[in-house]
This record gives C-alpha cells, sequence and structure tokens, in this order.
C-alpha cells in the first residue's frame, strides 16, 4: 500500500512510485529498456520529470550535432553574387534604413487589438445559450471596454491617415 512521505508519495519499500530513493543525497540512476529511466534525489517529482529532461537534453545534442555535420559537409565557396544582398532580382540602391511613418505601426497595433478579440468573442458566441446571464454581462463589459478604446482612438484621430 503507498502512504505520502517528506519526499512525497512513496510506494512501500520506500521506493517512489517513478523510481527508486536516493541514499545520501546522490542521484540513483536506473536504466530500462536500454534508455535513462529515472533520475531522482529523493524525491517522486524528479523522477517523474526524468524522461522530460533527458529526451530534452537529447534533443539539444541531436540538434547541435547536425549544426556541426552541416558545417564539416557543405561546401564553402563564397563568390560575389552568393553575398549579394539579393542572390537573384535586382542590385539594392540606396539606405537601408528609411522613415517609416508612425501610423503603420499604429495601425498594426489596432488591428492586433481588434483581431484577438475575436478570439475571445467567437467560444462565446458557441456557447452562449448553455453559458447563462452572469457570460452576457461579462461579455457586454468586455465589448463596452473595448468600445470606449475605439472611441478614444478615434476622438484623437489615430484612425485619420494625414500627412
Amino acid at each position: 500500500m503507498g502512504r505520502v512521505g517528506a519526499s512525497g508519495p512513496q510506494l512501500a519499500g520506500g521506493r517512489c512510485a517513478g523510481g527508486s530513493i536516493a541514499r545520501n543525497g546522490a542521484p540513483d540512476v536506473r536504466l530500462g529498456r536500454g534508455l535513462l529511466f529515472a533520475i531522482t534525489w529523493g524525491n517522486c517529482v524528479a523522477s517523474q520529470y526524468a524522461p522530460v529532461a533527458v529526451f530534452a537534453l537529447v534533443t539539444v545534442a541531436f540538434l547541435i550535432a547536425l549544426l556541426i555535420v552541416g558545417r564539416l559537409v557543405r561546401p564553402a565557396r563564397p563568390a560575389p553574387q552568393k553575398l549579394a544582398t539579393y542572390e537573384c532580382g535586382n542590385e539594392p540602391v540606396g539606405q537601408s534604413w528609411g522613415p517609416f511613418h508612425f501610423r503603420f505601426y499604429l495601425y498594426a497595433l489596432l488591428f492586433v487589438l481588434f483581431d484577438v478579440e475575436t478570439a475571445y468573442i467567437y467560444p462565446w458566441a458557441v456557447r452562449f445559450q448553455k453559458l447563462g446571464l452572469f457570460a452576457v454581462i461579462e461579455m457586454t463589459i468586455f465589448l463596452a471596454i473595448l468600445a470606449l478604446g475605439l472611441a478614444y482612438a478615434w476622438r484623437k484621430g489615430a484612425l485619420q491617415w494625414e500627412d
């Protein structure tokens, strides 16, 4: 029968459900089916997250190995055409940094604001009949706040495109 001890849930005999308890603070490593099965430091939670940690380490090691192999295998023959800004197409003329009107960013921000609104309204509209009066009141408050924001932006002239 299991019990709950100072180090979390344990099985009879002082063993965690996911691995064995470490002795003297040293990690206890068990191998199962050729892979690292559990690492614990006297805590069952560590043994539950050990497979995730091992998977993350293997993934990072695999990605680093792929980058190293790619660097060793690829040909390194830089040519003026390859070093150009655009490998095909027109040659760039002028400076790459140019002034942009801030209204582009303002319109993008307003679009994101009112586009995210639909992410909240759509699920509410789908379950409208089952949600009840409280959800209707919440959505009314949400839409009123958005309407106030739109009115404020309109009054400040944020929606007028003037040079």
